[in-house]
């Protein structure tokens, strides 16, 4: 189980990470958690290192490792600002408008992000797809 964060100001501009092992990528706050309910397995990663207030948005698949399983959460607020308290996995925090999006999104955060910002509360992304 992956949990996923999908943090939007009131400028529209979408909260991402650059993530050192995957390549330099962008993607949403996120974290595997083993064991526990969606709930507790989204709290304990999305809360970290904001507390936002959040519901669901997108469900996907990894088609290459068919077993994973992501859930992303939109957070509708939050308190605090986002801080890199893992440098060795985390490069930075920034703020993107979804038109300035960088090259480097990893994709299924780049359609999670185009699903949310349609007004879609629930999508499915991967199944079905090979």
């Amino acid at each position: 189980m992956c949990a996923n964060d999908f943090a939007a100001d009131d400028t529209g501009r979408g909260l991402l990470v650059r993530r050192g092992e995957v390549s330099n990528a962008y993607l949403w706050r996120s974290g595997q958690v083993r064991g526990y309910s969606v709930v507790i397995c989204t709290g304990r990663h999305v809360a970290e290192p904001t507390e936002p207030d959040e519901e669901a948005a997108a469900f996907w698949r990894d088609v290459l490792a068919p077993a994973r399983i992501g859930l992303v959460l939109q957070a509708r607020s939050w308190t605090g600002d986002p801080e890199v308290l893992e440098p060795d996995r985390c490069a930075e925090w920034r703020w993107w408008k979804p038109q300035d999006l960088p090259a480097a999104v990893v994709p299924y955060t780049r359609r999670a992000i185009d699903e949310v910002l349609q007004g879609r509360p629930y999508s499915e992304i991967g199944w079905g797809e090979r």
